[in-house]
């Protein structure tokens, strides 16, 4: 059996980024062909690569930034955790060289991930966590509509509107109340930002919806927001067309840990109260 090919990508904003890629590369040097390595995460930097199986050291937001720049090519991403979170980035150092047997031969453990793809102004863009419009300064309400398939869905006005992946269904969507979806769920999270209205709450549709978004009101900083990390202008009249992108995103599962783990872990979903010894009951 050949050994994999491997590239790693490191974020370089990471203090311990250069000795995390060195125990790496010596760890599994004997068990893979290390074909590139870079500190630095740049579109252009890996829109060449040729690897099985790109190696992302950093947090979640490093995986986004190379899932959207090899996402035409859907190589597999096995994502080593030096940030915070680490909903995507499920390995550390250790155990990404113990499993890496396991890990480039087990398919059980390729989970793949729809993207979004948003048509603005000619130009198409990836996201594999969500498409965002947000109101920005000086943040006064603005107005959309939202057509799903040709059907006007709704009105809104408020601070914006998202539209989510399940794998950002636990990014930004969370964060204003929308509901959390398993990664092989295949659908579209719709949620409004502040929606001045008591009836707007966030909706799913399916996966094969293509989801149209016209501003019909913005303000001067008016953001069409990718991921959380690119952004475009938006303007009056402006219209956003989003639909799921042809391929998918492969990322790495670690076997250790069950999808849920995060959440429960960190995030301390489903936990009850806690009580300190005075007020316990």
């Amino acid at each position: 059996m050949s050994k994999p090919d491997i590239f790693i990508v490191g974020n370089k904003e990471k203090p311990q980024v250069n000795d995390a890629m060195r125990r790496i590369s010596e760890g599994i040097s004997d068990r893979a062909e290390i074909v590139g390595a870079t500190v630095g995460v740049r579109a252009d930097d890996l829109s060449c690569v040729s690897a099985d199986y790109v190696i992302v050291l950093g947090g979640d937001g490093t995986i986004l930034s190379v899932a959207r720049a090899v996402g035409p090519r859907a190589i597999p991403i096995i994502g080593v955790n030096l940030g915070k979170l680490g909903f995507l980035a499920e390995f550390s150092v250790p155990e990404l060289i113990e499993q890496f047997d396991r890990v480039v031969t087990d398919p059980e453990l390729v989970g793949e991930r729809m993207m979004l793809e948003a048509d603005h102004g000619g130009e198409t863009v990836l996201a594999v966590n969500d498409i965002a419009m947000i109101a920005g300064p000086p943040f006064r309400m603005i107005q959309m509509e939202c057509h799903i398939n040709g059907e006007c869905l709704a009105h809104l006005s408020g601070d914006g509107l998202i539209l989510s992946t399940p794998t950002g269904s636990t990014a930004y969507n969370m964060s204003v109340g929308g509901p959390i979806l398993l990664p092989r769920v295949k659908a579209i999270v719709v949620s409004p930002i502040a929606p001045h209205s008591l009836s707007l709450t966030p909706i799913v549709v399916d996966c094969d919806s293509t989801i149209e978004v016209k501003m019909k009101r913005v303000n001067e900083g008016s953001t069409l927001l990718i991921d959380g990390q690119l952004s475009s202008k938006l303007n009056q009249d402006d219209v956003i067309r989003v639909r799921r992108y042809e391929r998918v995103f492969k990322l790495i599962h670690n076997p250790r840990y069950s999808h849920w783990h995060t959440l429960v872990t960190k995030l301390r979903w489903g936990q009850g109260p806690s009580y300190n010894s005075v007020g316990a009951p």
